[in-house]
């Protein structure tokens, strides 16, 4: 028989099966796991150093070491040489599920470890002496025999945590039912704290309320009764605190609370000769209500069982927050009520709608009892006493136009001409006519005829008379301004060659000093307006220019206007007016009608229009 054959195993590679058997039923952490698992199979394969790395999904990093060893003096360079070969032997693993790349002096060899369903995402590389590709070969399939062993250690794992999560979350269910039993907030807080204690193997569970912005310790496991001022307890309320000055969970020792503020924890627990301490802060609504503090002489908790705190401390912080609302006197629940109202109005959350809200709130204040100037608005007109109205002083046809309304006009100003072509031939006949009468007189004088000279006499009057006519006439066809003023009516511009009769309205003409401002003020405002009022117009040509105005005189009657009864307003100018005021123009007036609230300014109209409606 060949002696290969009946050779037996070596102690080295016995140990190491020994050891790939205990690593699939391993009950330990993953970086405990991943260790023993290089080891081994660098012992396996009689290797000087070897490496594990993982797939990242970050681009820049894409694998991650996992574990590296062993420990020694040529690790680095062993180390350095695996890396270096990392990119070459992920190839090689991709293609064919494994790796050999002879460098010389030595051989790495690489296989994919089975993680989960992809198997390119963990590889194993090991640095071998110098070996043939049979030899090389047959390590690699020593290695592949055993690659799944990280899969079944992430089964067994799932497979234990299953069945410890199965009995925690049996425990929650229990402290949920003993909490919801009691009706007063120690007996609770005791009853929480102990079966905490006992169902997590911690020495001390503790449980502190966040009071003013202070913690003070309300429950501890196993004890009744406590001193507050004993030295140990103000220590513990100093670490709790610490936690909520920082708003965090804090672990004591662990990786998680680095950057963390730990003193006071550290403190604590040198003084009580605690190793591990973990401070979980109570919520509610996002804000630290108290503080769980759990104490354990020699091993920390685990991270499986910190989650399940966490869930539980979640879960009984709101029957805890319930029952120390409740057990407590009527005044004090009362004053617990309003510190949250107030608190939930005047604290930073959903600032916008508080900000909207206290805006509102002024705003309905302001028009409800702010008064504020009231002001009647109305139609206006510049008016003028002083008018005079020029009309035609003869029948007869425009010759021409020089003004139009709006113009100013100065005394004398001819303002339009009648035709006098008629009136000429009229006088130079009547001129002739008086002519042959004066004629006809002296004849009858000089012939001694007394009658016939009378006769004549008289047409001859009658001729002059009638000739001073048509001269007054020619002297009246061009009519002229009486005074300094401005045209108020009369376009005559389109009627030039049109008749006139006489005693037609022509012109329309006003003085300027003289003008007031008439307000047309409905017969609903009316009541709210009183002679000395003042106010301000506002013309339509320039309302930019608002001008200050004084109420003189309201007329006692309405007048009937297109929509409604008007009231007239008279009103004077507090000083003299500028030169572009005309009689005739239009615009606004705002008159001063005392203070009211704004409600009533806009309401007021609608309560009337109901009153009326509504009466009976």
């Amino acid at each position: 028989m060949d002696e290969t054959m009946t050779a037996e195993p070596s102690a080295p590679l016995l140990g190491s099966l020994r050891q790939l058997q205990k690593l699939r039923n391993l009950e330990g952490e993953p970086a405990q796991f991943w260790n023993l698992l290089l080891q081994t199979l660098a012992g396996l394969c009689g290797a000087d150093a070897g490496i594990v790395c993982l797939r990242t999904p970050d681009a820049r990093e894409p694998w991650t070491t996992l574990a590296a060893g062993p420990e020694g003096a040529q690790r680095r360079v062993l180390l350095a040489r695996l890396s270096e070969a990392l990119g070459e032997a992920v190839d090689s693993c991709a293609q064919k599920g494994h790796a050999h790349i002879a460098m010389g002096d030595c051989s790495i060899i690489a296989v994919n470890l089975l993680v989960d369903a992809d198997p390119r995402k963990c590889i194993a590389l090991f640095h071998v002496r110098p070996t043939g590709h049979g030899e090389a070969m047959a390590l690699i399939n020593l290695l592949l025999a055993n690659n799944d062993i990280p899969v079944q250690f992430r089964m067994q794992q799932s497979a234990f945590e299953a069945v410890k999560n199965q009995g925690r979350w049996s425990d929650l269910l229990d402290i949920m039912v003993m909490l919801n039993s009691q009706r007063r907030f120690v007996a609770a807080a005791m009853t929480v704290c102990n079966e905490l204690a006992g169902r997590y193997g911690c020495d001390r569970v503790s449980l502190g309320w966040l009071k003013n912005g202070m913690v003070r310790v309300k429950a501890m496991s196993h004890t009744d009764n406590f001193e507050k001022k004993m030295e140990a307890v103000q220590q513990l309320e100093l670490a709790m605190e610490e936690a909520v000055d920082q708003d965090a969970d804090i672990i004591v020792p662990a990786q998680e609370s680095a950057g963390l503020i730990t003193r006071d924890h550290l403190a604590y627990a040198k003084g009580q000769d605690v190793e591990a301490m973990t401070t979980l802060i109570v919520r509610k609504k996002d804000e630290p209500v108290a503080v769980f503090s759990f104490e354990r002489g020699k091993t920390p908790l685990t991270e499986t069982d910190l989650r399940l705190l966490r869930i539980t401390v979640d879960l009984v912080s709101t029957r805890l927050t319930e029952l120390k609302s409740r057990d407590c006197w009527f005044g004090a629940r009362l004053a617990h009520w309003m510190r949250e109202g107030l608190g939930g109005l005047v604290g930073y959350e959903h600032t916008w709608a508080k900000f909207f809200g206290l805006l509102g709130a002024a705003a309905l204040i302001a028009v409800t009892c702010i008064p504020v100037r009231y002001r009647v608005d109305s139609p206006m007109i510049l008016r003028t006493d002083d008018v005079s109205y020029i009309t035609a002083p003869f029948d007869g046809y425009i010759e021409s136009v020089a003004v139009k309304a709006g113009d100013a006009a100065d005394t004398g100003q001819t303002l339009l001409s009648l035709d006098k072509k008629d009136l000429i031939l009229e006088e130079a006949g009547l001129l002739a006519e008086k002519n042959r009468q004066q004629r006809e007189v002296e004849k009858a004088r000089a012939s001694g005829e007394l009658a016939d000279m009378c006769i004549a006499q008289a047409r001859l009057d009658q001729a002059a008379a009638r000739l001073d006519v048509t001269r007054y006439k020619l002297e009246r066809a061009a009519i002229v301004s009486p005074f300094n003023g401005v045209i108020i009516e009369g376009d005559q511009l389109e009627r030039i060659g049109s008749p006139v009769k006489q005693g037609e309205v022509l012109f329309k003409v006003g003085r300027i000093k003289n003008m007031y401002a008439e307000a047309k003020v409905s017969e609903n405002e009316i009541q709210n307006i009183a002679a000395g009022s003042g106010g301000q117009i506002a013309l339509a040509s320039r309302p930019q220019e608002p001008f200050d105005i004084g109420v003189w005189l309201v007329e006692p009657s309405a007048v009937v206007s297109q929509k409604d009864n008007v009231f007239l307003v008279r009103c004077a100018f507090n000083r003299p007016v500028p030169g572009y005021f005309r009689p005739g123009m239009t615009g606004i007036s705002k008159i001063n009608a005392g203070r009211k609230t704004l409600l009533w300014i806009v309401g007021h109209r609608t309560v009337d229009f109901l009153r009326l409606k509504l009466w009976w």
